[in-house]
């Protein structure tokens, strides 16, 4: 979320592709579901969750394969998130004056899908 623009309700832009879009097609997808459709405690909304995916799959159904590794995904990429953003606020701080953003928030969306794990995934849509 912190890579999209808003021109007031409408979507301005979107920046920072250069870690996105450049492997595996579910991962992105687990990412955006951690950050757009989890709750302050780490929790899925399922209204978001379902909407996204559903729309994610109108376009390009998820396999057998991803359907089955989508809560490991989950996992990993809130882990991937949490330990980035830890590595940025211990071990390598920005030179600039950038605020790093807390890690405290994927490590509490990680604990959520370790507790919790993941919700059913929406069935593709056939229209």
């Amino acid at each position: 979320r912190d890579n999209t623009l808003f021109e007031g309700d409408r979507l301005g832009g979107i920046i920072d592709f250069y870690n996105g879009c450049t492997g595996d097609l579910l991962f992105d997808l687990a990412i955006v579901i951690n950050d757009w459709a989890s709750g302050p405690e780490g929790q899925l909304d399922r209204e978001r969750h379902d909407a996204i995916l559903r729309a994610y799959q109108a376009r390009r159904p998820l396999t057998a394969d991803e359907r089955e590794v989508w809560p490991t995904m989950l996992r990993m990429t809130a882990l991937r998130y949490w330990l980035s953003r830890l590595l940025v606020v211990y071990v390598d701080p920005p030179a600039h004056d950038l605020t790093p953003h807390d890690p405290a928030q994927f490590h509490t969306i990680l604990t959520a899908r370790l507790k919790h794990g993941a919700l059913p995934l929406p069935e593709a849509s056939n229209t």
